[in-house]
């Protein structure tokens, strides 16, 4: 290293600029620039962490803020992957034998994804792996994470029973949960995970996919509700169980009001648009606080499923008299007819009212790959539904939102970047009435696994106003 007269010297603050001038670097492909993406550039970070023990631990920051542990298993390779597993616990562990410096001191999220191993195969990983000595690491009195992701990747109605995994995984878990430093929990595929474990907790964003509470009896009426400020769930996992309702509707409604007093964000999972009521109506127990509502259909909705249009709003947004966002998407992710992505679409906004609060408004098709199942030509023209959908569009009631925000994903073969403008004819065309009404600008960005011979694209519409990268994520 170093003699330390030769950096210390600088001040603080100019070591962090030269460390985030080396750990961003700029977008120098194409498809990179029209996305603004910053590359980290690690190979870097490590060098300028050997410049000296300051450079050290900034380097550090930057390079294990984020950890992702992620694991494809199969039945032969168990004991494998559970060595895997264990390694990383030895590192972290051996990372907190020096202060400062250690890797486990600089972790501030870190996500345990594991996908292929049934409940019983998830069991042996757990114990044999030793995640509960890599939970134990991630807290300590000095140092901790606030965020905190385990996916087990399981299908629904067979989750991982979270009391039958081994007991020091469950201890360190617990002791997790209740530290001062966390802020954000993301559970996926667990089932059995007692509610307590949330109350009184510093958590203030919680995501729980084909997850399950139990509701036990331990509870006592008075138990602290923690305050959350952001709650992402799918129609799996009852909300009331988290709450601590006696689940009349009463009691249910006067508990959401108490626990949603700092809500901001709430994202509902639903599988068919007419679910989406029951969502609003919990919605609505925020209405003093929520800013910003997400509706994701996942389901296979087509014409059969959705109720003929009545006069009679079924979606009331209106009563969020405090959203300023509304986000409603709808994926399908299999080759199907538009008429199974836009028609339920287009009647669940024929449909709603919107409040006067609202400043955009985002639609999303999701991976409407039905819609380009092959290369797009200048000859193909969708459907009548895109039509439709712009004579809804033109409404008052989403003339008066100063933002709308049209974002439409789909799947082709690798293409050259020349697609781009020819999608881009295609979906404007599409929309005539709303070009005349409003100035739209098109933008697109596409994604391409190396190891796929298809390449995702998305094409985004922004009708007045600016769009913000956190709008879209």
């Amino acid at each position: 290293m170093a003699r330390a007269t030769d950096v210390d010297f600088i001040p603080p603050e100019i070591h962090d600029l030269i460390i985030d001038h080396f750990a961003l670097k700029p977008a120098t492909k194409f498809w990179e620039s029209d996305t603004n993406v910053d590359i980290e550039n690690r190979a870097t970070l490590r060098a300028c962490s050997l410049v000296s023990r300051s450079y050290c631990a900034r380097a550090y920051q930057r390079l294990f803020s984020s950890i992702i542990l992620a694991v494809d298993t199969c039945k032969p390779h168990i004991t494998r992957d559970a060595l895997t597993i264990r390694r990383c616990a030895d590192i972290l562990r051996d990372s907190l034998q020096f202060p400062d410096i250690g890797m486990v001191y600089h972790i501030r999220s870190f996500s345990l994804r594991i996908r292929g191993a049934n409940p019983e195969q998830m069991r042996t990983l757990f114990q044999e792996g030793k995640v509960g000595l890599i939970v134990d690491a991630l807290q300590g009195p000095n140092h901790g994470i606030n965020s905190m992701t385990m996916d087990v990747g399981l299908s629904t109605h067979n989750e991982v029973e979270y009391a039958k995994l081994d007991k020091e995984f469950l201890r360190a878990f617990d002791g997790l949960c209740h530290s001062p430093k966390m802020r954000h929990m993301h559970l996926q595929g667990f089932c059995s995970i007692p509610r307590i474990l949330f109350y009184g907790t510093h958590i203030k964003h919680i995501e729980m996919y084909r997850t399950r509470l139990t509701r036990g009896d331990e509870m006592s009426e008075n138990a602290q509700v923690t305050l959350m400020e952001s709650i992402a769930v799918d129609e799996s996992f009852p909300l009331v169980n988290l709450l601590h309702s006696d689940g009349d509707y009463v009691g249910t409604a006067s508990r959401y009001q108490v626990a949603f007093k700092e809500l901001k964000k709430l994202l509902f999972r639903l599988c068919y648009a007419d679910r989406i009521p029951s969502a609003i109506d919990i919605a609505i127990c925020a209405s003093n606080t929520l800013q910003s509502l997400h509706i994701h259909l996942s389901g296979l909705d087509s014409i059969h499923f959705i109720p003929p249009h009545s006069s009679t709003p079924k979606y009331v947004f209106h009563h969020l008299h405090k959203l300023s966002t509304l986000r409603i998407s709808k994926d399908v992710g299999r080759l199907l007819e538009e008429l199974c992505v836009i028609h339920p679409f287009r009647r669940l906004l024929e449909s709603c009212t919107l409040p006067r609060s609202l400043k955009t408004l985002i639609l999303e098709t999701g991976s409407a790959r039905g819609w380009y199942s092959s290369d797009p030509t200048p000859e193909y023209r969708p459907h009548g539904e895109w039509l439709a959908l712009d004579s809804v569009l033109v409404q008052p009631k989403f003339s008066a939102v100063p933002q709308l925000i049209i974002a439409i994903e789909y799947t082709v073969r690798l293409q050259p970047v020349e697609i781009f403008p020819r999608t881009r004819e295609l979906v404007l065309s599409v929309l005539p009435q709303l070009r005349k009404s409003r100035e739209i600008l098109p933008h697109a960005e596409w994604f391409h696994d190396p190891d796929a011979a298809y390449v995702d694209h998305k094409i985004v519409l922004r009708c007045g106003g600016q769009v913000k990268p956190e709008d879209l994520v």
